[in-house]
Parts: C-alpha cells; sequence; structure tokens
C-alpha cells in the first residue's frame, strides 16, 4: 500500500487503540499515530475531526471513525492507494498552476518595464 496519509489518534493506556495500530499494521498502512495525552495539539486537531476527545479514531483522507470497526477500516481503506495518488496529483497541479502564474506576472512585468516598487504604487493590486 502506498505511503497514504492516515492519522491515528490515541492514548498509551487504550487497549482498542492497541488493536487498531494492529489493524492499520497488518493492513500494510502507512499512518500516524497521535498520542491526545501527551499532545495538547493532537487533541485540539481530533476535536477539530471528531468533535468529541475519543480515542481511537482514525482518519483517512477526511474519512473520520471514532471507535474501532474492522469492517469499516477495510472499507475506509479501500481504493487508499488511488485517493494517495489524487491528492499528489491535485498537489502537483496546483503547482505547476501557481508556477505558470509566477511566470506570466514576470513575462508582464517585464513587457511594461515597471520596476516592483512602480507595480505596488498601482491601486487595486493585491498585496504580496
Amino acid at each position: 500500500m502506498a505511503d497514504a496519509e492516515v492519522i491515528l489518534f490515541s492514548t498509551p493506556t487504550c487497549s482498542i487503540c492497541q488493536k487498531a495500530e494492529e489493524a492499520l499494521r497488518e493492513r500494510g498502512v502507512a499512518y500516524q499515530r497521535l498520542d491526545v495525552s501527551a499532545d495538547p495539539e493532537a487533541l485540539a486537531l481530533l476535536l477539530r475531526f471528531a468533535g468529541q476527545p475519543t480515542v481511537p479514531t482514525i482518519v483517512a483522507f477526511g474519512e473520520v471513525m471514532v471507535g474501532l470497526d474492522l469492517a469499516r477500516l477495510d472499507h475506509m481503506l479501500e481504493g487508499l492507494d488511488v485517493r494517495a495518488e489524487t491528492f499528489a496529483r491535485s498537489d502537483a497541479e496546483e503547482e505547476e498552476q501557481l508556477r505558470e502564474s509566477e511566470a506570466v506576472v514576470q513575462a508582464a512585468i517585464e513587457k511594461t518595464g515597471m520596476t516592483p516598487d512602480e507595480l505596488a504604487e498601482i491601486e487595486g493590486l493585491p498585496e504580496e
């Protein structure tokens, strides 16, 4: 399975969390384990995703599972490689569009012969 962005929110003393971690390993899923008992930022992120401080919580490309249901986990992980590739492709396309936009802006600057300071004085242009 590809290096997919899967997050497991857990605590060290949670036996179900340990089973969730084992299930992810058995399925060959690359995941990040966040200990919400030791990391306040992880807890805040868990609350944002799940709306409650319940562990284990597994997040895979925006799909959230609170608790552990192995059948649902398998369903969540179906097509994970495809979703990971889609996200990576989307990021690459966005970066390419940004590079193209920067090239167009640079070409326009060169064509007008204006300096960046002169361009900054034009009203209505967005600031960087």
